[in-house]
C-alpha cells in the first residue's frame, strides 16, 4: 500500500493511477489536494498538516480528489470520453456517476471521522 502521507504523495499516486491526465490538470494537482484538504478541516474542525497527513483524513482527501478529476477530465473531454483509472475505464454516460460515487465514498469518509463541536453555555 502506497504512503500517502503528504500533498506531494497523494499527487504523484494519482497520477499513477489516471492514465489520461492532462498536463493542464497535473499542473493544478497540488492546488486540488491542498483545497480538497481545506474542505475536510472545514467539515471536521481538526487542522490537517500538508506534510503529514493522519491516516484517518487520507481516504476521504483521496476519493474527494478522485471526484474533482473526474469531473475535470469530463470537462476537458466534453463529456464523450473515456477515462482509466487503474484497471477501472469508465466512458461516456458512467463518468458523472462516477464522480458522484466518489464523492459518497468520501462523505461516508467524513462521517466516520466526525465533526469537532463546541459548546458554549449561556447565563441568563
Amino acid at each position: 500500500m502506497v504512503d500517502l502521507d503528504n500533498v506531494s504523495r497523494i499527487g504523484t499516486h494519482l497520477s499513477n493511477i489516471f492514465n489520461n491526465i492532462s498536463e493542464g490538470i497535473k499542473s493544478q494537482l497540488s492546488e486540488m489536494i491542498v483545497l480538497e484538504i481545506i474542505n475536510v478541516e472545514n467539515f471536521t474542525g481538526h487542522s490537517i498538516d500538508n506534510d503529514s497527513i493522519e491516516e484517518k483524513y487520507r481516504h476521504a482527501i483521496v476519493n474527494l480528489v478522485k471526484a474533482d478529476l473526474v469531473d475535470l477530465i469530463n470537462a476537458q473531454t466534453g463529456g464523450g470520453a473515456s477515462i482509466k483509472l487503474a484497471e477501472l475505464s469508465i466512458s461516456d454516460t458512467q463518468d458523472v456517476l462516477s464522480a458522484e460515487q466518489y464523492r459518497k465514498i468520501a462523505d461516508m469518509s467524513l462521517k466516520n471521522i466526525g465533526r469537532k463541536i463546541n459548546f458554549a453555555r449561556s447565563i441568563s
